[in-house]
């Protein structure tokens, strides 16, 4: 971890001291629409529920150390899923890339809401372009959840979407520098 002294007693987010997560784009599925959700940047879905059931992407990031190695992220979330979901059934688990992307997929499926009903998820890990000079990078997660009867019609959406996912936008404007 790095450290500086602060050139004030109150700081701003983003800001010098407090830098945003590394920004990034990606290509929403035509007629799907952005929503602000808890815990994630945002979730990504149909307008209307399919078959009673809200197919989604959540798109989220976690600032990490730059050094972070992909794969030993996904085998610590491999890891936590199989302790707290044991029912999920891990169905494909590979390191590939998306252009000079290296992300991890990992396609699974489990039981969900009440009652329980089969579930598809994919979930993908992509690292951001560490900037020089800096200790932390960010992590994007991309879970993409739907019927599992249903999954040859969202999962290569949701892949589309981690494809999609492009960095080097440049850092976001700082006010105040």
């Amino acid at each position: 971890m790095t450290s500086r002294e602060l050139r004030q007693s109150r700081v701003v987010f983003p800001g010098p001291d407090l830098r945003a997560p590394t920004a990034f784009s990606l290509a929403v599925p035509d007629g799907w629409v952005l929503s602000e959700v808890p815990l994630a940047l945002v979730a990504i879905h149909p307008p209307e529920p399919v078959d009673g059931f809200w197919v989604h992407a959540l798109v989220s990031t976690t600032r990490v150390a730059a050094e972070v190695d992909l794969r030993a992220v996904a085998a610590s979330g491999l890891e936590r899923l199989r302790r707290e979901q044991p029912e999920a059934d891990v169905r494909v688990e590979r390191m590939g890339r998306f252009g000079d992307q290296p992300v991890h997929l990992r396609g699974l499926t489990l039981p969900t809401g009440s009652p329980p009903r089969p579930t598809s998820q994919l979930q993908a890990l992509l690292r951001a372009p560490v900037t020089p000079g800096r200790a932390v990078t960010d992590l994007v997660t991309v879970v993409g959840s739907c019927p599992e009867a249903r999954s040859d019609e969202f999962v290569p959406r949701f892949i589309d979407l981690v494809a999609s996912i492009e960095f080097g936008l440049g850092d976001p404007p700082i006010p105040g520098a």
